[in-house]
């Protein structure tokens, strides 16, 4: 039993320690959902505390529950109509201990966006959509390119580091799925170290755009 558990260890340390460019494994496409809804119709959500606690359920329109999903809304920035109905078909967001929400996936009405649009503007009128790059395809890119748009994180290298660590995670589920707990250990180290060069690129970033946050706000009190 020694053996076969340091038979793996080796392993995963080799493949941490050679690790190359990850290639996505083809991804099963859900088809979206038949249920539609406008921007006012009323339905019912379910506020996700972090853990294992309970949810709370309430009811409100769209744009409840997008001031609802943890970061959505936090830099100002409004997704698209095409990544904002992908987060809408998915029925939950959750950030760890930031806690999270449910719902029953939907989209939008055709036509609905700009309702969605001015409404969130008045709830909360700095917010800001501004049109997005060709290159923004997912829900993971537009974070991306919201990163480089608040924080000057280029959006290139950033985008190439967690796309690499979201597909060796992916990997990991996948390969745990099938049994495969040998190289689902493997590929978690692989993630592991993909995550911590990820960490490494942006945190410089985020750093500086505190410290900047910092002395506009000590600026402002003087």
């Amino acid at each position: 039993m020694k053996c076969l558990t340091f038979a793996v260890l080796a392993t995963c340390l080799c493949l941490v320690g050679c690790q190359e460019n990850c290639t996505m494994p083809e991804k099963h496409h859900k088809p979206l959902p038949t249920l539609t809804r406008s921007a006012s119709d009323v339905f019912e959500m379910t506020i996700l505390p972090w853990g294992d606690a309970v949810g709370v359920k309430q009811t409100g329109n769209v744009t409840d529950l997008l001031f609802e999903i943890p970061y959505l809304l936090m830099q100002n920035k409004i997704p698209s109509e095409k990544i904002l109905n992908q987060m809408l078909a998915e029925g939950i967001v959750h950030a760890g201990m930031s806690g999270g929400v449910s719902w029953e996936p939907f989209i939008l009405n055709e036509g609905e966006f700009q309702r969605v649009l001015s409404m969130l503007k008045a709830q909360q009128p700095a917010l800001q959509f501004e049109p997005l790059p060709s290159w923004v395809e997912t829900v993971s890119d537009w974070e991306i390119w919201k990163d480089e748009a608040t924080m000057g994180i280029p959006w290139q290298q950033n985008k190439a580091l967690k796309d690499q660590y979201e597909c060796l995670t992916r990997l990991k589920e996948e390969a745990y799925d099938n049994g495969d707990d040998e190289r689902g250990l493997a590929l978690h180290w692989e993630a592991h170290e993909a995550g911590t060069k990820w960490a490494a690129y942006t945190q410089p970033y985020i750093e500086s755009k505190k410290l900047k946050n910092r002395l506009t706000r000590e600026n402002a009190v003087q």
